[in-house]
């Protein structure tokens, strides 16, 4: 007895090319004697893979929401070949040159003085801040002005809940 062949082993061998249908619903492959074609009276006509195919189409359920149909796949772009063999692009290096009347070294240096510059700088201004703040609240303490924190204005009540009680109709 022979052996059977797959639909893919037979589309690829040397007796020719074989006739392939997609689903109208799920959008796979259909081989030769595989699925069935539905005629409706106005004439329009439909192939799908299996009953489950047909049904659904049926129904009206779009495919691209039926996670197993290729439409779905396509849509939220699973498995395609293109993700795995996806190149990393390269980062462009960045090339420094030397300034006219200024050699490399002298801007190394430049660049590495430039942070510790920055941080002392900002050090500065925030000691400035504090010493400032600290004298804005020396002088109102002098003047007698008190700050209470966990004051937040006049407490205002809510309006009560009122329980509205369900009307009885027990078959009246």
């Amino acid at each position: 007895m022979p052996r059977r062949r797959s639909p893919e082993r037979l589309a690829s061998s040397k007796r020719g090319n074989m006739k392939t249908e997609k689903c109208d619903y799920s959008g796979k492959m259909m081989y030769p004697s595989m699925g069935f074609q539905v005629v409706r009276l106005d004439g329009s006509t439909f192939r799908y893979i299996d009953q489950k195919s047909e049904k659904l189409h049926r129904i009206k359920t779009n495919p691209r929401f039926v996670p197993w149909t290729i439409f779905y796949r396509t849509v939220n772009k699973k498995g395609s070949k293109e993700d795995a063999k996806k190149k990393k692009s390269r980062k462009a290096r960045k090339q420094q040159k030397s300034i006219v009347g200024a050699s490399m070294d002298v801007l190394r240096a430049k660049a590495k003085q430039a942070p510790t510059v920055d941080k002392t700088a900002a050090a500065k201004a925030l000691r400035k801040r504090k010493t400032a703040s600290k004298a804005a609240a020396a002088s109102q303490k002098k003047k007698g002005v008190k700050k209470n924190k966990s004051y937040g204005g006049p407490k205002i009540k809510a309006p009560r809940r009122v329980r509205m009680s369900k009307p009885n109709n027990k078959g009246r």
